[in-house]
């Protein structure tokens, strides 16, 4: 018999007594059994909760009836643009809660001239108004295979363009190779009185929900970055993608939830913003895909993510700019 039944993005679970199954579906038909289940509920990071199995279960996934117009791609380095009309947006928090261990089978290859690295990034991708020096900002938690690492990447709207910023954090050691289930990655924006963009806090919690790795960074506290260096945002994106230098990254198991929260109530688009100083997108990819969103607008969105073993080839999608992020290079320790 089944107990329960829930629901979620591109997989469904059923619980049976104290185990469940995951099952990958598409369209129509019943989907097919993931490799490694049934496995127990206490999988989960619930702790005893659980244990005796589970009777009822809550869908949390989204209405397609009044699902937000999607970009052409939903995947890799194209998911939604979140924006309020041109207006300013402050205290922008992204966690990526992981429900699957998240493992990479292979990466490359980089961009021409560049070395490869191993590993994917977490990108939360900010559009900054026009005439900003600061055109295009990117706040990443990057896994190089071993440990976790937070990176600020910002950019001029010059050519040859120009990294305002690009500073590397140790944040903490993983095990086996991956960022194993039931681990959280936290970005948070912090903001001036002029709504610009002044610091950022990189946070890893584990399974049991402690913090194991953290680094706050006031941005002007940087060497060579003045206030005339920072801006507000106006939109920002969040991508599973490639490490860096153009690089894909090809997961072999992987699957969470995009919590994006705020002060405004966002709405998800599905293309760059047109009132922004530019237009760019990131370069890195991955076989990541994510679930539509509602239209309503709101302050709090939750995204499933999972991954597509079928693709072979890693898609890129065509935009006006692509801009690679650089390798992170030798990670300092984290303190």
């Amino acid at each position: 018999g089944i107990d329960a039944a829930l629901n979620s993005g591109p997989v469904d679970y059923f619980f049976s007594g104290d185990q469940y199954i995951r099952v990958t579906r598409g369209d129509a038909g019943p989907g097919t059994v993931d490799a490694g289940y049934p496995a127990p509920i206490s999988n989960w990071g619930w702790k005893n909760f659980g244990t005796n199995g589970i009777k009822a279960a809550l869908f949390s996934g989204v209405d397609f009836t009044d699902a937000a117009q999607a970009p052409a791609t939903l995947a890799s380095n194209s998911n939604y643009v979140m924006s309020d009309s041109g207006k300013n947006l402050t205290n922008v928090e992204v966690t990526v809660d992981f429900t699957q261990d998240m493992v990479v089978a292979k990466n490359g290859p980089p961009q021409a001239g560049a070395s490869s690295v191993s590993g994917f990034t977490v990108q939360l991708n900010c559009f900054s108004p026009t005439k900003e020096a600061d055109a295009w900002q990117q706040y990443v938690i990057g896994f190089d295979g071993g440990s976790l690492y937070g990176q600020i990447n910002n950019w001029k709207d010059v050519i040859p363009f120009k990294a305002l910023i690009n500073q590397v954090y140790g944040l903490t050691s993983t095990p086996s190779g991956k960022v194993p289930i039931g681990y959280k990655l936290r970005i948070v924006l912090q903001n001036d009185s002029k709504d610009n963009v002044s610091g950022v806090v990189f946070e890893v919690r584990n399974d049991d929900g402690k913090v194991i790795g953290s680094h706050t960074q006031t941005l002007t506290s940087i060497g060579g970055v003045s206030s005339a260096d920072i801006a507000p945002i106006v939109a920002y994106q969040v991508v599973v993608v490639g490490p860096g230098n153009s690089e894909s990254a090809t997961f072999s198991s992987g699957a969470g939830t995009i919590i994006m929260q705020g002060s405004q109530a966002v709405t998800p688009n599905s293309g760059e913003p047109s009132d922004s100083e530019v237009t760019w997108g990131t370069a890195e990819t991955a076989n990541s895909t994510y679930t539509r969103l509602l239209s309503t607008a709101g302050p709090y969105f939750a995204q499933s993510f999972g991954i597509d073993k079928t693709v072979t080839a890693v898609p890129t999608t065509p935009r006006k700019l692509l801009h690679p992020l650089p390798a992170p290079g030798r990670i300092p320790v984290a303190a």
